[in-house]
């Protein structure tokens, strides 16, 4: 990964701030999304690229753009600054080991974490994505059935959506009711993934699936859901300082592979002998294809 922390503590800070919170935003990876190391300001705006859905072929007539698909695009303002910070006095600062600041770097990419995910998964109600009946289904998450699954597969297709570019979230009462039904065995999940680390590699054509602990009901019961990327688009950036002037060290941490990037300052407080340790996000999302997802109610 990425890491332009120049001190010791911070980079070990920021390394784990920014796995944890990579781990905990793994659903985002259901969503269109631009995430860059890019440096911009609060208020920016990012395009993010939407491709369409392809729904059928035409017969070749002379002409091979019959059938273009426009790819095309969604500003979403960077309206979204959140932070998490912990403080060190001098002494507690001397005298804690380097994998402390590991420990506290996990805490607060993972308080990070839960704050966007809340807020992007808020998006998911029925006044964006519908009410009717090929909208949701409603199931509680513990007595959810592989024959449900079926089902929202087959409401996603009915909207023009196929499993193979969706992926399916479910909560943990979810999760936990198929990975352990008796009708689809963990050991038939076609690989031992599911009995050696409890994750489900694919169900019934899903591209993903994707367990995850925050899943918002929204005031309306939501529990689970399944989309294509086209259904909500997310982006994030990095918020440089404008000077650096009085900190001990700032600086951004990228994950490599899904581009997801954090800020982190170390401030000191001399006054009080305290250095203060922050984590921070700036980051904005948007609906997009009101008919690309389908929930999963628990009542």
């Amino acid at each position: 990964m990425a890491n332009t922390l120049t001190t010791m503590q911070a980079r070990i800070f920021a390394d784990s701030a920014i796995k944890k919170l990579n781990d905990f935003l793994l659903p985002l990876s259901s969503f269109s999304t631009s995430f860059s190391s890019a440096a911009a300001q609060k208020g920016d705006t990012v395009r993010v690229p939407v491709f369409p859905t392809s729904t059928s072929a035409a017969s070749f007539n002379g002409d091979y753009s019959g059938t273009d698909r426009t790819i095309t695009g969604v500003d979403i303002s960077l309206n979204n600054h959140y932070f998490d910070s912990v403080a060190f006095t001098d002494r507690e600062l001397a005298e804690s080991p380097a994998d402390y600041f590991g420990e506290m770097g996990a805490q607060l990419g993972k308080s990070i974490a839960k704050t966007v995910l809340t807020n992007v998964l808020g998006t998911i109600t029925a006044a964006n994505y519908g009410n009717a009946a090929g909208d949701k289904l409603v199931v509680a998450g513990g007595s959810v059935t592989v024959a449900d699954l079926i089902t929202v597969r087959q409401k996603l297709a009915a909207k023009g959506v196929h499993a193979s570019d969706a992926t399916l979230v479910l909560g943990l009462d979810y999760y936990a009711t198929i990975l352990g039904s008796s009708t689809l065995l963990a050991n038939n999940f076609g690989g031992a993934e599911a009995v050696r680390t409890g994750k489900i590699p694919s169900l019934y054509g899903f591209k993903n699936v994707i367990e995850s602990n925050i899943v918002p009901t929204n005031s309306e019961n939501l529990g689970s859901f399944a989309c294509a990327p086209q259904a909500i688009g997310v982006a994030m950036r990095y918020l440089a300082p404008q000077s650096t002037t009085g900190l001990i060290d700032a600086g951004m941490v990228t994950d490599d592979e899904s581009g997801v990037t954090l800020g982190v300052r170390v401030i000191p407080a001399p006054l009080n002998g305290k250095v203060h340790y922050v984590v921070e996000a700036l980051w904005g999302k948007s609906k997009v294809d009101g008919s690309a997802l389908v929930r999963v109610l628990s009542a």
